[in-house]
């Protein structure tokens, strides 16, 4: 029989490079679509982003990955980010745009450079 094999999640890291990377994506959607950037919104909205991945980790919260609330809290990073206008839909497009191609760099480079079977579940 096989060791069960047992993952460690610091949620403190979690939250925090979620953070890191809303931020980014953020503020290169904010100039991709010409919007104007305060960091402070940009913070607060990158801040949202990591306490709702952090949240998404718990069994009470597992509803927060479905794709339903990944899109309401785009939106909601996005209202928060930039405000409301009429912008919104293309500033929502390209970020979740953005996102998606930097989760596919994630998920190439991850199957370049790590040991066999470091993808758990079909996610990095």
């Amino acid at each position: 029989m096989a060791p069960v094999m047992e993952m460690v999640v610091y949620l403190d890291l979690v939250v925090l490079l979620n953070g890191l990377l809303d931020y980014l994506l953020l503020s290169v959607c904010g100039r991709v679509t010409a919007s104007p950037r305060n960091t402070v919104r940009l913070l607060l909205a990158a801040a949202l982003g990591g306490i709702y991945a952090g949240a998404s980790l718990f069994p009470e919260f597992s509803f927060l990955g479905g794709l339903f609330w990944q899109l309401v809290f785009g939106v909601l990073l996005c209202l928060l980010a930039f405000g409301p206008g009429r912008c919104l839909v293309r500033q929502c497009v390209v970020l979740f745009l953005l996102a998606a191609a930097f989760s596919g760099l994630v998920l190439v480079l991850t199957e370049l450079f790590s040991a066999p079977g470091a993808m758990v579940g079909g996610r990095v």
